[in-house]
């Protein structure tokens, strides 16, 4: 029987908890199920069986029914209750021993939940939805979602092959699919970026992720993320 159910569908946001999902089966065998929730044109998480589980009426949500089928809402939220109950080993969330290291994955999936997420959804919508452009809001918009990729881009200068904790996270894959939106929905590549590109690929080589693009045939995400970037060249 599956230990915990998720509410989701194929979009960047909604495939965070898959990645960490497939994870612990592979490293567990840890039991899920999945429910594609139809955002678009049935629109089901406005609907009130939906809204039972996410008041919010958005994917994803979660169900753990070990736990009294508590539901948890909002993906980083979700990443944390599946690292802190079903990952004993640590392998994606230090542990509280670690706690520098389990404070720096918690600081970067703040800096991704407050900061690149809205940013950049913002600059999808006037960009690529609002019903008139307006240069304001757009160049804004770009321009702090620029700055953030900038400051991306500084923090792996070090040599570090992932966001935090010196291994893979639930930081990295919290952060994933957000930057590999970065064509599709700001239209911006990155060319100035080259190491949080290599991380980019790095992480959407990894097997957990290719399986949730294959489990939900998500063509959302337009690069071709299993060819390996090109490696940066060294600095003279």
């Amino acid at each position: 029987m599956a230990s915990v159910t998720l509410y989701t569908t194929g979009t960047f946001n909604g495939l965070k908890a898959v990645y960490a999902l497939n994870e612990l089966k592979a490293h567990y065998g840890f039991e899920f199920a999945i429910k594609n929730v139809d955002i678009f044109s049935k629109k089901e998480q406005q609907e009130e069986w939906f809204q039972k589980i996410n008041p919010n009426g958005k994917i994803p949500a979660l169900v753990d029914h070990k736990h009294g089928d508590f539901a948890i809402f909002e993906s980083a939220a979700i990443l944390l209750w599946l690292a802190e109950h079903y990952d004993p080993e640590n392998i994606l969330f230090p542990s509280a021993a670690e706690s520098k290291e389990r404070s720096e994955v918690t600081q970067w999936l703040f800096w991704q939940m407050s900061g690149l997420g809205p940013i950049q959804g913002q600059a999808n919508l006037f960009i690529n939805f609002a019903p008139e452009k307006i240069p304001f809001a757009i160049n804004r918009y770009t321009d702090e979602v620029l700055r953030l990729y900038g400051v991306l881009e500084k923090h792996l200068s070090d040599g570090r092959q992932f966001v935090a904790a010196g291994r893979y996270t639930i930081a990295d894959l919290n952060l994933f699919g957000h930057i590999g939106a970065h064509n599709l929905q700001v239209g911006i590549t990155l060319e100035k970026f080259p190491l949080v590109d290599a991380w980019l690929h790095r992480i959407a080589q990894k097997q957990a992720v290719l399986d949730a693009f294959e489990q939900f045939g998500n063509k959302l995400i337009q690069n071709d993320f299993r060819k390996p970037a090109p490696v940066p060249a060294p600095s003279a």
